[in-house]
């Protein structure tokens, strides 16, 4: 879960039930630079995981809520970032197996490609 504290943001592992709100309640403190004799409240931050509408959930009665939401969030992250690196790979795999398939094709392609990308058309880059 990412807290902002006076302009910075910081990542905080959290656990969902109680002992995980306990857990926030210490890191936050510590980030604020509180003891344990100060109160302070908290908003949280949110996007529904449904419709990914912003909303405010407000103190730590809504924990619960609020690290349900992060954990929907940070799921769909994830996926988000393997589908982008299996699609790369994916297509990575389609050039090298194009690539391979016939050694003038290759040549020639990375010639052209190096030529244009460090020289003017119809000049050697070697």
């Amino acid at each position: 879960m990412a807290v902002s504290v006076r302009g910075r943001v910081h990542k905080l592992r959290v656990r969902p039930g109680p002992d995980g709100k306990e857990d926030f309640k210490r890191q936050v403190r510590v980030l604020l630079g509180y003891d344990d004799s100060m109160e302070f409240d908290v908003i949280f931050e949110c996007k529904t995981p449904h419709s990914g509408e912003k909303v405010q959930l407000h103190g730590f009665s809504a924990f619960d809520a609020a690290t349900h939401c992060a954990a929907v969030s940070a799921a769909k992250r994830l996926k988000n970032k393997a589908h982008r690196t299996s699609s790369a790979v994916a297509a990575a795999a389609g050039f090298l197996h194009s690539s391979s398939s016939s050694s003038s094709t290759s040549s020639t392609g990375l010639e052209s490609i190096s030529r244009s990308s460090s020289a003017p058309a119809g000049t050697s880059s070697s």
